[in-house]
């Protein structure tokens, strides 16, 4: 094929390198202008963009991820437990996500890391050999390992939850102690005072948050924090009801249990029932997330939500999309709130 010189048609298969060329700049200036980053000036992006029109060039997946680092492999990272279970509501925050980041031509992989000595180890693998660009985490913890790593790294990565160094990252989060607010005062108009709590474990940041929801909304109630009405399991039906069940048998006079998931309220629930309670008469019980399955359970359960699982994936593949191209921390870093949904329980 015939070329012209200058800032004629090329081949329509022109490389970085040649339109870099021909511009007189750096391939690594070329390619974040392409990409919009912060750090180039408008009037070189809109120099860059027009040229790459007129030579009729199309930029190659692989080298731009050689170029400018910014690679299209995006893990959204799972911990797994031995009891973990898929959870429908992270079917539709990963459904959410994907659909996000398709938008921007990106691809997102689930990646599940079973929670031991190993994990942060196999994270360090995926970041070091480049299998792993961006990172989505859930389920922080109060001292992360995952965060420090991906921040040691300068790997983009946004997280569903904060940690102890939420100031260094870009994260979306929960209302916890509004959540709580809405419980406890849900419990009093219902009559309840006698109130228990049945929480994730406190390594996990959602759990230390709403602890202290729970305990700064008994405070606000004239009602007494007691430990003994107080306790952290796995999340699971199983560990929900072992828990509930042992709270009822210590406490006679417990008259409400607010739970930090709705599988551990599920479970919650049929201890009472056990106990020759009647959940949403007897005791109340309240669980967290809006799962469908609570919809379902005798009697429906009342819930925590703040807002659809797959928008709030969809919120989390804009961040870190946007969190790969520059954007600065402190438009990254959102709190939701909650809402209260009333049901029978």
């Amino acid at each position: 094929m015939h070329r012209q010189r200058g800032l004629g048609l090329l081949s329509a298969a022109m490389s970085l390198k040649q339109l870099s060329k021909q511009l007189g700049l750096s391939p690594s200036t070329v390619s974040r202008a392409m990409n919009d980053y912060p750090d180039i000036s408008e009037s070189t992006k809109l120099r860059v963009k027009e040229a790459a029109i007129s030579m009729g060039y199309q930029a190659n997946a692989s080298a731009r991820s050689l170029v400018t680092g910014m690679g299209k492999n995006i893990g959204l990272i799972l911990p797994m437990s031995s009891k973990h279970r898929s959870s429908r509501f992270f079917d539709h925050l990963l459904s959410g996500a994907t659909e996000s980041l398709l938008e921007q031509n990106y691809l997102l992989s689930a990646i599940a890391l079973p929670r031991d000595e190993q994990e942060v180890k196999r994270l360090r693998y995926l970041v070091d050999s480049r299998v792993l660009d961006a990172a989505i985490l859930i389920r922080t913890r109060v001292n992360d390992e995952r965060v420090e790593l991906l921040l040691q790294r300068n790997i983009p990565f946004v997280c569903y939850g904060r940690t102890e160094r939420s100031d260094e990252f870009a994260w979306l989060d929960m209302d916890n102690h509004k959540a709580m607010q809405l419980c406890v005062s849900h419990m009093i108009e219902a009559g309840h005072r006698n109130l228990a709590m049945i929480n994730a474990s406190g390594r996990l940041y959602f759990a230390k948050l709403r602890q202290q929801g729970f305990i700064k909304a008994l405070s606000a109630n004239q009602l007494q924090y007691t430990e003994s009405r107080y306790t952290e399991i796995e999340i699971s039906e199983d560990d929900g009801y072992l828990a509930a069940n042992k709270l009822l048998k210590q406490n006679k006079h417990i008259d409400g249990i607010i739970c930090a998931n709705d599988t551990m309220a599920i479970g919650a629930i049929k201890a009472c029932k056990d106990n020759n309670l009647v959940p949403g008469k007897d005791i109340s019980v309240i669980g967290y997330n809006n799962s469908s399955t609570g919809r379902f359970v005798e009697p429906a359960l009342t819930t925590v939500q703040h807002s659809d699982p797959i928008l709030i994936g969809r919120l989390l593949g804009d961040m870190v999309y946007r969190r790969m191209t520059g954007e600065n921390l402190k438009n990254l870093q959102k709190l939701m709130p909650p809402e209260l949904i009333v049901r029978d329980s």
